[in-house]
């Protein structure tokens, strides 16, 4: 964790942020419809990461996350208008009761909460945590029987919707790591990406507690050639992001980021932990 940044790490990181930019372009040159070739433009727009009028250094590209509101949750990103149970985006985007969504990759990860229900402790790959070390050798992660575990195991995944309009990260934790892992389930040769699911809630009220689970279901319906093609892009560009997030974890540092950035406060696309709401992973949850 503390080893210093090596030129076989440098040069890495070198090419993965080749392949990070050249993705709009990539997405800009795909031989689509019309219909689809004007989405492009705009998913191009999203996977740069620039942002017009903020002056400085490029923005890193932060992808949005789908969350949903508990009974008890006070996050700022949550629209006036949501009601628990239903989902929005961490731009303060209402997203209703449902969204449809093309998975394009999952990567595991652990996450351990204080008792304040603030995150202690991040794994991105459910094999190194960002504070404990060893997920196989902490002791948090040991299940110990009726009790709740204090680090939960799950999925994250980046995802796009249908009509190619939004990106999200999905993160499934604690009493929805089950949809998480239904996704795999259904999931078939030969791409993550070829099928369709719906994103709901389930509504849990026992044992003195009240709370909602994301859940996940297959729509019966699969994307278009063009549509699994721009997806093929989708995820060279989200495999990056992944592969180099994992790369500043194991070398802070690295390519002149802030030590922060590799224990999970960075704005990365897969280790952003702001703004996070701990009510929607409370502790108690089983």
């Amino acid at each position: 964790m503390s080893q210093e940044p090596n030129s076989t790490a440098l040069i890495t990181l070198t090419k993965i942020e080749n392949t990070i930019h050249d993705i709009p372009a990539k997405l800009s040159a795909l031989v689509v419809s019309e219909a689809i070739k004007e989405k492009l433009i705009e998913l191009a727009g999203l996977t740069s990461g620039e942002v017009k009028g903020i002056e400085g250094p490029p923005q890193r590209f932060k992808v949005n996350e789908i969350r949903l509101r508990q009974p008890i949750s006070n996050s700022k990103s949550i629209p006036d208008e949501c009601k628990p149970g239903q989902l929005y985006s961490t731009s303060s985007k209402l997203l209703g009761d449902s969204v449809q969504f093309i998975p394009v990759l999952r990567h595991a990860q652990r996450k351990k909460w204080t008792e304040e229900s603030t995150l202690d402790c991040l794994s991105i790959d459910g094999v190194t945590g960002s504070k404990h070390g060893k997920c196989k050798e902490c002791p948090y992660s040991q299940y110990v029987e009726g009790k709740p575990m204090l680090c939960s195991s799950g999925h994250t995944f980046f995802i796009v919707t249908p009509d190619l309009k939004d990106l999200y990260r999905v993160d499934f934790q604690k009493s929805s790591a089950k949809a998480g892992k239904n996704i795999l389930r259904l999931s078939e040769p030969p791409a993550l990406w070829g099928k369709i699911f719906t994103l709901s809630t389930i509504h849990t009220s026992s044992g003195g507690r009240n709370y909602y689970s994301l859940d996940t279901r297959a729509t019966g319906q699969t994307p278009s050639e063009e549509i699994m093609a721009v997806c093929d892009v989708l995820h060279e560009f989200f495999d990056a992001q992944y592969k180099r997030a994992l790369l500043r974890f194991s070398n802070p540092g690295l390519g002149g980021s802030e030590a922060e950035l590799a224990s999970g406060t960075s704005t990365d696309v897969v280790i952003d932990t702001t703004d996070t709401d701990g009510a929607i992973d409370f502790s108690n949850a089983m």
